[in-house]
Parts: C-alpha cells; sequence; structure tokens
C-alpha cells in the first residue's frame, strides 16, 4: 500500500526545534501537526526503557561511559537540553513511559527505534513490548531496528505490534533485507535516504513491505521519496517536509 502524499515523520521529535528525544521535541511534533514521531530505546543499568539515541555519555559526563552502564538516577541529574539552547536548560533523559503518556492524547503515529543491546543486557523488547500495552497504544506503535535479532524477539513476544528493518546503503543489502525478514515477518522496510531506488521499491511490493526512507532533510531527498512512492519520510524539519509535500502546507 502507497500514500499519494507520504505520511511526515518528525525525527527524533522535531529535532531542528528542541533538543532530539525530549519531551519539548516530542510536543513540538504535535503542535506542527506530523504525522508521527521517531524515537530511539536504550536500556539503562536498572533495566529501564530511556528515549536516547547515543549509547556513549563521555559528551555530559565522565562517570559513566555509556546508557546502559548507568542507572536511571545517574541519567536524570544530567541537562541534555542546555547544548541547543538556554530555553531548553535542565531537560532530562526522559523514559519511554513519559513519552508514551505525552503522545497518547495525539493521534501520532509511533515509531519506536530499539537500539540492539550487549547479550548481557538483555531486556529491552520485553519491556518496551510491556509500557506498549499498558498505554494501550499497539496500533499506533511500529518498532524498528537494524537488529534481525531484536525483530525476531519482538515477533515472539508480540506479534500484533508491526516491525520495520532498518537498512543502511551497503553491499549485500538485498540478501540482507529478503533474509532477515522472512525470519523476524516485518511489515516495514526503512531505508537511508541513499538506498532508495526503483529496485527497492519492486522488491518492497513483492514483499508487501511498506517503505519508509530516512532521514529525508533536504527538498531534493523530499520530492524524491515522494516521486519514488515511499509511504512516509522521516525527518529532522517538519517544516519543510510540509511545504514540499503538502499542497495546504499552511499550518
Amino acid at each position: 500500500m502507497t500514500c499519494t502524499q507520504p505520511l511526515i515523520i518528525a525525527h527524533r521529535g522535531a529535532a531542528k526545534y528542541a533538543p532530539e528525544n525530549t519531551l519539548p521535541a516530542f510536543q513540538k511534533a504535535i503542535d506542527l501537526c506530523v504525522d508521527g514521531v521517531e524515537l530511539d530505546l536504550q536500556l539503562t543499568k536498572d533495566k529501564v526503557p530511556v528515549v536516547i539515541h547515543e549509547e556513549t555519555l563521555t559528551p555530559f559526563t565522565t562517570t559513566y561511559p555509556t546508557v546502559q552502564s548507568a542507572p536511571l538516577r545517574a541519567l536524570r541529574t544530567i541537562d541534555i537540553g542546555s547544548h541547543f539552547g538556554p530555553a531548553f536548560a535542565g531537560e532530562r533523559v526522559p523514559t519511554l513511559d513519559e513519552v508514551l503518556e505525552c503522545l497518547r492524547p495525539s493521534a501520532l503515529r509511533i515509531n519506536l527505534e530499539l537500539k540492539a543491546q550487549p547479550y548481557w543486557h538483555f531486556g529491552l523488547e520485553e519491556r518496551v513490548v510491556a509500557a506498549v500495552r499498558n498505554f494501550g497504544m499497539a496500533d499506533r506503535v511500529i518498532c524498528s531496528s537494524f537488529s534481525p535479532l531484536t525483530l525476531w524477539r519482538l515477533r515472539r513476544l508480540a506479534p500484533e505490534i508491526p516491525r520495520a528493518l532498518l537498512l543502511l546503503p551497503r553491499s549485500f543489502l538485498f540478501l540482507h533485507a529478503k533474509c532477515s525478514g522472512k525470519i523476524t515477518g516485518i511489515a516495514n522496510v526503512h531505508l537511508h535516504t541513499k538506498a532508495l531506488s526503483a529496485a527497492w521499491m519492486a522488491l518492497a511490493a513483492t514483499r508487501g513491505w511498506h517503505v519508509w526512507v530516512w532521514t529525508a532533510n533536504t527538498r531534493e531527498e523530499m520530492q524524491a521519496a515522494a516521486a519514488a512512492h515511499v509511504e512516509a519520510i522521516i525527518t529532522d524539519d517538519p517544516l519543510l517536509a510540509r511545504e514540499v509535500l503538502r499542497s495546504d502546507h499552511a499550518l
């Protein structure tokens, strides 16, 4: 199934207008009337799903080298907003529960990207599924990952929640997608903008996959994605996307 106009998915919230993966970024995405948001999930040392992209904490603290080595209470002491601007000073890493609570009143689709965890630190999939079910939001969520193992676990835990394989432009891409897609039962493939091609769209059509592209931040990337009839674009600049993709772009 394709859309005449691609859905606009705000990457890490409205990351051009507020610090990425923070509650203000997700609230801004709601205010901008996008179709959905994308966010990144990792597990703290004490097994709490938190919304943060980078694994390393070295830009913020030397006490804990990674998110997975830090308990939630330690993450809560880190200011992740001041670097973006004084208006966001004191912003903290949110938990998945806090973000779902923020998004629940909206109608936005929610793309949860699960970061691959080291083998001694498994548990992210179970906790994400539990949170989504607890909030009753399975019908609005899609879980994505670069890791076929993560997607396989999600398939076993929550077959009702759609899954997406994230893909970079690299060798053996088609083979990787075909094999991983069969094992994980994906509904979507989320392609890097540079991986998008007519051949990809043809393969997706034969497999029944929905195609989203990331991260389309220029007018040219957005226009190319729309011309390829992808279902959605993930972007840092939803206002530009609205201008390029919607004839009624005035907010």
